[in-house]
């Protein structure tokens, strides 16, 4: 793809190239524990405790961007049989506010990262933390990942399973491109973080219905704005009829 070998776009009857500025997602920010870290340091509990998670991948229920807390865990005493204990304190500090999918039923779910407004860990989500944190920047980058260019991104660096279900490995994930936010002026990384905020709770219709989703569409109109990019909505409409998302064959 042009967008990760060149970090330029050109769009179909067009001859203009586009610069998209792009880093390695490692290169800015770190991937918390696996699944199988977090089952190994802590348990699902009813309680209320300090130590919040955001559990499972409901398309019924994560419908937006912006999202809350949904299980608490507790501490393990004692380790799983077979298993070492992983110490609170090793774990904990991998907890991120922005939380990008782990794995993907691609022709049901909507969104593929999510904001939270504190720390969470997750079993089927990567949690992801700044170096240097930044709202704003979370807050754009959550948008780019949702947005057409993110998602045609992200796609391409799946392990696929079975049918429309798709993994993301930590490794891959860490070396995969996104939205160099540092060559963003403040006022394009404040028109990013704004219009984030102003759908941020907007239920967005699942990916291969993309194509005619006022939300999907927004957020496609604040990267283009604040990238100088024309209207995305064309390969919008081309990616949502993807095998791959719409599990329809072409």
């Amino acid at each position: 793809m042009r967008l990760i070998t060149s970090q330029t776009l050109r769009f179909p009857g067009e001859k203009q190239e586009y610069v998209v500025h792009l880093r390695k997602l490692g290169d800015g920010a770190s991937l918390g524990p696996d699944r199988r870290d977090i089952h190994d340091g802590f348990s699902l509990t009813r309680e209320t405790t300090t130590f919040a998670a955001f559990w499972g991948h409901d398309s019924d229920k994560v419908t937006s961007m912006n999202q809350q807390p949904n299980q608490y865990l507790s501490p393990l005493s004692t380790p799983h049989r077979g298993r070492k204990l992983r110490k609170t304190e090793d774990l904990w500090p991998l907890a991120g506010t922005l939380l990008l999918a782990e794995r993907l039923r691609l022709n049901t779910q909507r969104v593929v990262a999510v904001r939270l407004d504190r720390p969470v860990l997750s079993n089927v989500w990567w949690p992801v933390t700044l170096r240097k944190h930044s709202p704003p920047v979370e807050k754009a980058l959550t948008l780019w990942l949702n947005s057409t260019l993110g998602l045609l991104v992200l796609l391409s660096h799946r392990e696929e399973t079975e049918g429309s279900w798709v993994d993301f490995k930590k490794p891959v994930l860490s070396a995969m491109p996104v939205l160099d936010c540092s060559k963003l002026s403040p006022e394009r990384l404040s028109k990013l973080a704004t219009a984030f905020d102003e759908i941020a709770d907007s239920a967005l219709l699942p990916l291969p219905r993309m194509g005619s989703d006022p939300i999907h569409e927004k957020i496609d109109k604040a990267i283009s704005e604040a990238l100088g990019l024309p209207d995305l909505n064309p390969l919008q409409r081309l990616l949502a009829q993807e095998p791959i998302v719409s599990s329809n064959r072409l």
